[in-house]
């Protein structure tokens, strides 16, 4: 798995860019994911509030760092809420002391330096119980089952074709404009404010069909639609507010050796499908 952005890398690059070319087609990691990768001269680059950065002790960044986790699940059904603790404690506590070395915009992507958090536990049914989710899969689906009964059950016309012009899932998304959930900060909307911390927005996704059955004229199966992010900030990210500045210092500065990178966050949806042609 590669995760990008976008079409155009977000966050500022450390070495001068002063055109901002697109992301190139290459194995480079998001500004997101990238950790251990600051010393303080180009954290305090960032903004003058980083200055503290070098003698703050670090049981104070993370209980600033808790405050801003603690009020994004404050009322939050539980499944919600559990979201929230399980990507802190794995940005806390996965690497348990022990540094993942440094991973810069230029590093090739290294899955065996991040942990993966969320499949099939709290993560998943919180994404799954929200109106964002459920009105992305339910269009996703009427499209998927439609062309199943267009085509006699067969699922070529499914399957990811590197050329967009030619990925029906892609092209026919695009037409009826369906959309990636985005989970926006709520003030009064508690589970809606977990999620805006815990994701916020995926920045991957697939659809695979399992299960799947013809027979006669009918068919049958489940639709999975698992999603990915990552649960760190770039320079772009509101790094200079109360705790958010902890959570860069904590998952860049080159003081901490590595020891937090940013958990990759996975949540996967089982929709039932089935029709007649």
């Amino acid at each position: 798995m590669l995760i990008h952005q976008s079409s155009f890398r977000e966050g500022r690059r450390k070495a001068p860019d002063p055109q901002h070319p697109p992301v190139p087609a290459d194995p480079r990691v998001a500004d997101d994911l990238t950790f251990n990768d600051y010393n303080f001269d180009e954290l305090t680059d960032l903004g003058w509030e980083f200055w503290v950065a070098r003698i703050t002790p670090e049981f104070l960044m993370w209980a600033e760092f808790n405050d801003i986790m603690n009020f994004g699940k404050l009322g939050a059904d539980a499944d919600y809420a559990q979201s929230v603790d399980d990507l802190r404690n794995a940005f806390r506590y996965g690497r348990g002391g022990q540094s993942a070395g440094t991973v810069t915009v230029d590093d090739n992507f290294d899955p065996g330096r991040y942990l993966y958090r969320g499949s099939g536990t709290a993560l998943s049914r919180a994404v799954g119980a929200s109106p964002q989710e459920k009105t992305y899969t339910d269009k996703a689906s009427q499209i998927i089952k439609q062309s199943l009964i267009d085509n006699q059950g067969r699922t070529d016309q499914l399957k990811v074709q590197e050329d967009l012009s030619k990925n029906f899932l892609f092209q026919e998304f695009l037409r009826q404009d369906v959309k990636y959930p985005v989970y926006d900060f709520s003030l009064w909307d508690a589970d809606q404010r977990a999620l805006s911390i815990a994701i916020h927005q995926f920045h991957g996704h697939t659809i695979a069909l399992k299960d799947y059955k013809v027979e006669g004229n009918s068919f049958s199966g489940k639709l999975v639609f698992h999603s990915y992010d990552h649960f760190g900030l770039d320079p772009d990210d509101e790094i200079t507010e109360y705790g958010f500045i902890d959570w860069f210092t904590l998952q860049h500065y080159d003081r901490f050796d590595g020891k937090y990178p940013p958990p990759i966050a996975q949540a996967d949806i089982e929709i039932p499908i089935s029709g007649t042609f």
